[in-house]
């Protein structure tokens, strides 16, 4: 979720077939989960300290610059 963190799996998808990927957040406590085929795979606090302005939500892509280390 932009530079507010990371949500990963090491569940590899491309095995030929289709699967069931979903992404959930928990607005509350700011969890966000990514399941596939109906199974938790992944998850993180992502809760930025302040409102975001122009917030993107992208799934499957990571920018170049993409830092490594989180702040």
């Amino acid at each position: 979720m932009g530079w507010v963190g990371v949500v990963e799996s090491e569940v590899r998808v491309n095995a030929g077939w289709w699967h069931h990927i979903m992404l959930t957040w928990h607005h509350r406590v700011g969890e966000a989960a990514i399941f596939i085929d109906g199974e938790k795979v992944g998850s993180q606090r992502l809760k930025p300290d302040q409102p975001l302005d122009g917030d993107v939500l992208r799934l499957g892509f990571t920018a170049e610059d993409f830092s490594e280390e989180m702040p």
